[in-house]
């Protein structure tokens, strides 16, 4: 992610130990990950869901986007 940030990263394969480094790295630049699952993130945190073009800042609000995003995608 952080030497390839052109990458759409699949960030499923990763466990949630990943979560910090991932907000990390977007600090520094843009990056795009897929996730199949609901990663747990460190609040606060800025991340921007590519799906619906919303704006997160906390784990339960990444939560209920996650799930509208799956339901409208699957």
């Amino acid at each position: 992610m952080y030497k390839e940030p052109d990458l759409i990263v699949n960030a499923s394969a990763c466990g949630d130990n990943c979560a910090k480094w991932i907000l990390e790295i977007g600090k520094k630049q843009d990056i795009t990950v897929r996730l199949g699952y609901e990663m747990e993130f460190e609040e606060p945190f800025d991340i921007c869901i590519k799906n619906s073009g919303k704006e997160i800042h906390n784990y339960e609000d990444f939560l209920k986007e996650f799930q509208e995003v799956e339901i409208f995608e699957g």
